[in-house]
């Protein structure tokens, strides 16, 4: 995100404030996320954990291009949050999981190498997509590759645990509980706020005398 700070600045009137705002909330969520989601790991299924936390990291990713206001940046910034603070701690686990002894500090290595030098090359291309198509599509282009990288973390087989069900089987079941979450929650709140967003519009009264158009033969 800090490749587009200046675009975002301008295009949403933002303060300096309002940027720092903006640059920690990523940080803040993931550092008050981590522990509790971590925790769900190990209690449930570490596997379904790093899953939903790309899946929720990507589309907050994405959705990022299409704010209109801070407020929204900031929400969308702090999915992203929420997103690492699950795959983070879990990837670790399952990588402790599968290296063992002196194998271990190097995988985690690569592990941790692997996650700066991810989030170096995200600021470099953002900054070249955004140059070139504008801020908002900096932001979209990094969604949908991080929804492919989900599915395929839903293959991650846990040793202690029964291994994953078929791939066919996994997008049946997200598309089932994907429905039902845009039925149950989604939907009521999106018609919540078009209810708001019409009430809150402002209406033009006008100090002329209404016209009387006949109807039916009449006028009134």
């Amino acid at each position: 995100m800090f490749a587009v700070f200046e675009p975002i600045k301008r295009d949403l009137h933002l303060t300096d404030v309002q940027l720092g705002w903006l640059g920690s909330a990523y940080i803040i969520v993931l550092s008050l996320a981590a522990l509790p989601l971590g925790a769900l790991a190990d209690l449930r299924s570490r596997r379904s954990v790093i899953t939903w936390g790309v899946a929720i990291w990507s589309v907050g990713t994405a959705l990022g291009g299409v704010v209109r206001r801070f407020w929204e940046l900031f929400a969308c910034r702090a999915l992203v949050g929420v997103g690492e603070a699950g795959y983070g701690p879990a990837s670790q686990a399952i990588i402790a999981q599968y290296y063992k002894g002196r194998r271990r500090a190097s995988a985690i290595g690569i592990y941790s190498v692997g996650m700066a030098l991810g989030g170096l090359l995200g600021i470099v291309l953002g900054g070249l997509v955004a140059e070139r198509y504008g801020w908002r599509w900096a932001f979209l282009a990094m969604g949908p590759p991080g929804l492919l990288l989900a599915v395929l973390a839903s293959r991650i087989r846990e040793l202690d645990r029964r291994p994953p069900p078929p791939i066919v089987e996994t997008l049946r079941q997200w598309w089932r509980r994907g429905v039902r979450g845009v039925i149950r929650y989604a939907l009521p709140l999106a018609t919540e706020l078009g209810c708001r967003w019409n009430v809150s519009r402002p209406h033009r009264v006008s100090n002329q005398r209404a016209e009387c158009r006949p109807v039916h033969g009449r006028e009134f």
